[in-house]
């Protein structure tokens, strides 16, 4: 009987072992196999560069100018710079040689460089400066300013009335062949005051 009942024990002990160690089995498989593909995909986590977010480009920089006009002694300058950060300043040059200094300039700025010679030629170049890098050129323009007029003038004489007190009150020039003048012009004739008095002259070439 004892016999008996030790082997029914041992019977129930092999079992109880077969019908509960599978399942920790299966667990400690499981949990070795989340180690084993967690190692094995690690370098290739590792060796992906992580996705960068994608940078803004710079703004482009602007810098240009334009002669826009000039008189006998002075021209006018249009100049634009756009996004050039504090680090510049800007240098406005005449025939190579600087006229005026910038710290800054606006978005559009109009210059007025006087004290010129008249019907000469004159080269601008706007320039911007900075420690870290070359000049920048907006490039060289070339302006010629205006020739003064003619002091070679013809004078002429002419006389209006021949009789009295005659007198213009106001001229009217068209052109140069068209000339117009108001006032009170006598002149000598057989009309019983002697004269007539006319009010308007007019000039035709």
């Amino acid at each position: 009987m004892k016999s008996y009942v030790r082997k029914n024990i041992r019977r129930w002990l092999i079992l109880a072992r077969g019908k509960f160690s599978p399942p920790r089995a299966e667990l400690a498989n499981f949990v070795l196999r989340i180690v084993l593909l967690s190692l094995l995909f690690l370098p290739i986590i590792l060796a992906v560069p992580a996705c960068k977010q994608p940078t803004a480009p710079d703004a482009k920089t602007d810098l240009s100018f334009t002669l826009e006009d000039a008189s006998c002694t002075e021209t006018w300058i249009n100049i634009k710079a756009a996004n050039y950060g504090s680090g510049f300043r800007f240098a406005l040059n005449r025939n190579d040689s600087t006229i005026m200094q910038f710290p800054s300039l606006p978005g559009d700025t109009v210059i007025v460089d006087e004290g010129l010679l008249p019907n000469k030629e004159y080269t601008y170049e706007l320039l911007a400066l900075s420690s870290k890098t070359a000049p920048i050129s907006a490039g060289k323009k070339t302006i010629r300013t205006m020739d003064t007029t003619s002091h070679n003038f013809t004078w002429q004489t002419f006389e209006f009335g021949d009789i009295g007190s005659s007198v213009l009150y106001d001229v009217a020039i068209i052109d140069e062949n068209n000339i117009w003048a108001v006032g009170e012009i006598m002149i000598r004739d057989s009309s019983i005051n002697g004269y007539s008095t006319y009010n308007a002259v007019h000039w035709d070439g």
